[in-house]
């Protein structure tokens, strides 16, 4: 399938998802600091140094103090007011701002710190020129984010609805995906554990 014409072939937004009230961790995860930095700094600073595109980060819980964090960064801050309906929330939010002219959206988290400028880099790099429809990292034994997908699957995220995010469109579309071998995305922060272990 042909993009349309009128998109903007450098117009990839690498979003950062960073709304959730982190109720597992019992604390705001974005805000703990690993490597000298917090987690959800360190995740926008990760996306800003990717080439030719636009970083976006949503917020929602705890959001006066996630734009303080970022207050002298330049990435555009979209509030999600319905954060808390789940992640699917965010992620049409972020669709919605960014556009209908963008060729493609890379969604990351900000408990992977192991994600690297790089990484991100490769993922664009094979959506442009390979025009793979959807690129997303294995580890575990699945496909995750970090995630990109074209214009064309825009509609099917905006669809979404609960606290499922993207995963299960790359799964019914597996045939489509474009697999990057990333074992250290395994290494998420959901706990203060996790925290603990990955930190030490």
């Amino acid at each position: 399938m042909r993009e349309p014409d009128h998109l903007d072939p450098a117009a990839v937004g690498v979003i950062v998802l960073a709304a959730g009230g982190s109720t597992r961790m019992g604390q705001p995860k974005q805000l703990l600091r690993f490597g000298g930095e917090s987690l959800l700094r360190r995740a926008v600073r990760t996306a800003l140094a990717t080439h030719d595109s636009r970083t976006l980060v949503v917020v929602g819980s705890d959001a006066p103090a996630m734009q303080s964090e970022l207050r002298d960064v330049p990435a555009s801050i979209i509030l999600n007011s319905d954060w808390a309906r789940g992640l699917s929330s965010s992620i049409r939010c972020a669709i919605g701002a960014l556009g209908q002219a963008a060729r493609a959206a890379l969604f990351m988290t900000c408990d992977q710190p192991l994600v690297t400028p790089s990484l991100l880099q490769g993922m664009i790099d094979i959506f442009r020129t390979a025009s793979a429809p959807l690129v997303a990292c294995e580890y575990g034994g699945t496909l995750g984010v970090p995630a990109l997908f074209s214009h064309r699957h825009f509609r099917d995220l905006l669809a979404l609805t609960g606290d499922a995010g993207a995963k299960a469109l790359l799964i019914r579309h597996e045939g489509e995906v474009h697999r990057i071998p990333f074992p250290e995305g395994s290494y998420d922060v959901d706990t203060i554990q996790d925290f603990r272990r990955m930190s030490s």
